[in-house]
């Protein structure tokens, strides 16, 4: 069977999103599929005239009848396009963070992406939501429930933590430098922590809003915490594993999330965490695992940190709960199956 997956950008980014599609593209091409990646352009999701022209000699190309899978940051700018050809093709929706839900974007952008976003999934034979929270977004656009169906990101973990302190020093955030990241709020809370004996490790791309990385470094310096906040570069998704494990405390300060795939990477490793209520967030996170603080509060995660920092007991709880996390998560394998099945169904 041949499957068409259109997805803008760079396929091999460090993102959640994109390990999500990788990881479905190389399980459905090991079971056999035949499976074509089409890149209608690097500047979605507000293509200009010669992507959007790119997108539709990709989906003409087709022919009538093969399946074509369609990543969120490609759906709503295209929907005019799309609307062409979802009679011909069955056509599937793989919703991540839906673009009317993106923090970085104003209210007006928000407005403009829900009512392309909202034309676009009705054309689609299924839409695979990546969380719960992804699936209720969607539901209240006005689409079918029946035909949403949530497949959540996987961690696996060979090896997990087996050591834990009385107390964490080892803080640790994996998350590129964008502003809906909320860098600049983890330093600010960080700046009075109770506890002195402490290093923040970040890992991320800092090229994609270079202007806000400057000035991260730029916060970091002039409190004088550039040996105890460090701002690396990211690293190889597969060398990642020893970072997590070397940590004593994970702390995510996004405003919002669809389905934090780092948050889970984490808690398989056994690594408690701290996060913001916010999102998917809370279904990632098991009661007792982690801390949850007010979105956008400096007051809240600093309060957060400062409570897992000093007390000893609730720590020591923490770890405990996130030590078993792994037992609650299945393999990919498993996300692979529920997709071939999903295939299957609308051919």
């Amino acid at each position: 069977m041949k499957i068409h997956f259109i997805i803008p950008g760079e396929l091999e980014q460090l993102t959640g999103g994109y390990i999500y599609d990788r990881k479905i593209i190389t399980g459905l091409s090991e079971r056999g599929y035949r499976v074509v990646l089409h890149n209608p352009g690097n500047d979605f999701p507000f293509p200009g005239r010669e992507s959007l022209d790119q997108y539709h000699k990709i989906l003409k190309a087709i022919e009538p009848g093969e399946t074509v899978i369609i990543d969120s940051l490609a759906l709503g700018p295209a929907e005019e396009i799309i609307s062409l050809f979802s009679a011909q093709n069955p056509m599937v929706a793989l919703m991540h963070l839906p673009l009317f839900m993106n923090p970085s974007f104003n209210e007006k952008e928000k407005k403009f992406f829900k009512f392309q976003e909202t034309r676009a999934l009705s054309k689609m034979r299924v839409i695979i939501a990546v969380s719960r929270h992804t699936k209720q977004m969607i539901q209240k656009c006005g689409i079918n429930p029946s035909l949403i169906q949530v497949i959540n990101p996987q961690a696996e973990s060979l090896k997990r933590k087996e050591n834990y302190p009385v107390a964490p020093r080892n803080l640790l955030c994996v998350a590129n430098y964008t502003r809906n990241k909320g860098h600049s709020m983890l330093i600010e809370a960080l700046v009075d922590l109770k506890n002195p004996d402490w290093i923040m490790r970040c890992y991320g791309d800092q090229t994609m809003e270079r202007d806000y990385f400057a000035k991260m470094r730029q916060m970091v310096n002039s409190y004088g915490l550039e040996n105890r906040i460090l701002l690396n570069g990211p690293w190889p998704h597969e060398a990642l594993p020893e970072v997590y494990r070397s940590s004593d405390l994970f702390i995510l300060p996004s405003e919002y999330e669809s389905y934090p795939m780092v948050l889970a990477e984490a808690l398989v490793y056994g690594i408690p965490v701290v996060a913001a209520k916010a999102g998917g967030i809370p279904e990632v996170v098991p009661e007792g695992a982690g801390i949850l603080f007010k979105p956008r509060s400096i007051d809240s995660l600093r309060a957060a940190i400062n409570e897992v920092i000093g007390n000893n007991g609730l720590y020591k709880n923490l770890c405990h709960k996130a030590a078993g996390y792994y037992k609650s998560t299945y393999c990919w394998d498993h996300n692979i199956d529920r997709f071939e099945q999903i295939l299957k169904s609308i051919i």
